[in-house]
């Protein structure tokens, strides 16, 4: 497969499981009381650090090559495999660190 075709596909499975827990987390909220957007995007960075990241920073990640080679030998099921894959990596603590400021609502960013 070429690097173009590998990369594409790992989009869209990333993309298609991403969309799912973006809806699940907004539906857990709408179950309580209804959540700003800032609330939902801060639960997403503080449970799913890896995977919000990635979210915000695709294709320009330092680790692509990585997380593409797991996908093609078929490492990553799941969105939990991949979010423990990015936070094991190299820049694992600057993305927790990235994703601890993210997850304070009164953090304000561009990239979000």
């Amino acid at each position: 497969m070429t690097s173009t075709c590998l990369e594409e596909e790992f989009h869209e499975w990333f993309q298609r499981l991403y969309g799912r827990l973006n809806r699940a987390v907004l539906s857990d909220s709408l179950l309580d009381t209804p959540s700003k957007p800032v609330d939902l995007r801060a639960k997403l960075a503080r449970e799913w650090a890896g995977c919000y990241w990635l979210a915000q920073h695709w294709p320009n990640v330092p680790n692509r090559k990585l997380l593409l080679s797991a996908y093609e030998r078929d490492r990553l099921h799941t969105l939990k495999d991949l979010n423990d894959l990015i936070l094991r990596s190299t820049d694992g603590d600057e993305i927790r660190s990235w994703a601890r400021d993210h997850a304070d609502p009164a953090f304000l960013c561009d990239c979000c």
